[in-house]
């Protein structure tokens, strides 16, 4: 990983995805890393949406 998106990354956030993944295994993170998308949150877009929709409800104290 460029010494420049190092800098950029602790001053600024900014990071693309393969430099934050090897970052990670250096780090001694390969273990999460191979973790991050092996359970699926949501089976489908609709399921996704309607959790969306949801979460936006204002919801109603009786």
């Amino acid at each position: 990983m460029p010494l420049g998106s190092v800098a950029r990354f602790e001053q600024k956030g900014l990071v693309s995805l393969k430099n934050l993944i090897e970052l990670a295994m250096a780090l001694g993170y390969t273990s999460e890393i191979r973790h991050i998308f092996s359970q699926p949150k949501y089976s489908t877009m609709e399921e996704l949406t309607q959790i969306r929709r949801n979460a936006n409800k204002k919801k109603i104290i009786p």
